[in-house]
């Protein structure tokens, strides 16, 4: 018996698009991830594809808050969107990360939003 490789993850265009919303407005998200219990509020800087078959997405950024670890550091973060359960975009501005290069390795494969920075 063999094991079959995992089904690939469903993209989730709404959440793109929320994300893509955010970005172009400068405005951070409260969003919570992979059926977990605690929101995360984070700034995001690009969606971009993962794979070279761009059949994954994920978006970097930086958390600036979890609530499981309310006194944690901001910490720049990549989160995989098909594991989003859930985005609030908030009306609070902040500047992208300089440490975010859009030639960065990390968006080979395409990038569907970023920053301007």
């Amino acid at each position: 018996m063999t094991d079959a490789p995992p089904a690939p993850a469903m993209r989730n265009l709404d959440h793109e698009q929320a994300l893509c919303q955010a970005i172009a407005s400068g405005v951070q998200v409260i969003l919570r991830y992979d059926n977990g219990k605690n929101d995360r509020t984070f700034e995001p800087f690009a969606v971009y594809y993962t794979t070279k078959e761009r059949s994954r997405v994920s978006v970097s950024g930086v958390q600036v808050r979890d609530s499981a670890k309310p006194n944690g550091p901001s910490t720049p973060q990549a989160f995989d969107i098909s594991k989003i359960t859930r985005i609030t975009l908030t009306s609070k501005k902040y500047k992208p990360d300089p440490r975010f290069v859009r030639s960065d390795r990390l968006y080979a494969h395409g990038i569907i939003c970023c920053a301007k920075v």
